[in-house]
């Protein structure tokens, strides 16, 4: 196995990473129709929080973390558990708004498609010496 092996594999599993988060990011559902009878106005906040920037409402990260990469996606604007949580949505949501562990279920294809094609580019610059197997885990 070449000498710089761990060097292509831990840049293609960071590429792959970052784009799965752009991929994450782009994918996501549009806001649902505001009810006929809402007077509320929208900020678009909570859907703007939903970025791979960097600033203080989104999650977005990829790092590196024993041996392997970490991608991490969300918002922490406070009112989002009420909006897009599986689990803490509330009444008013439910049934109109999707949540984020759903989208991220509906688009973990794309991710794993990230990431196979991240084993093909690293099987051709290592070779027939290339015989790891790639793990993906999805923590919704």
């Amino acid at each position: 196995m070449p000498s710089n092996a761990a060097n292509i594999v831990h840049t293609e599993m960071m590429r792959a990473m970052g784009r799965s988060m752009v991929r994450l990011q782009g994918g996501v559902k549009k806001y649902p129709p505001k009810p006929p009878d809402s007077r509320y106005i929208r900020t678009t906040t909570l859907g703007k929080s939903l970025t791979i920037a960097t600033d203080a409402q989104a999650i977005g990260s990829v790092s590196a973390i024993h041996g392997g990469v970490e991608g991490r996606w969300g918002t922490n604007v406070k009112y989002a558990p009420y909006v897009i949580d599986k689990n803490r949505q509330a009444w008013m949501h439910k049934g109109r708004w999707w949540t984020l562990q759903g989208e991220a279920k509906r688009l973990t294809p794309l991710v794993v498609k990230e990431f196979k094609a991240a084993s093909q580019r690293i099987a051709s610059q290592l070779g027939p010496l290339w015989t790891k197997t790639i793990v993906i885990e999805v923590d919704l």
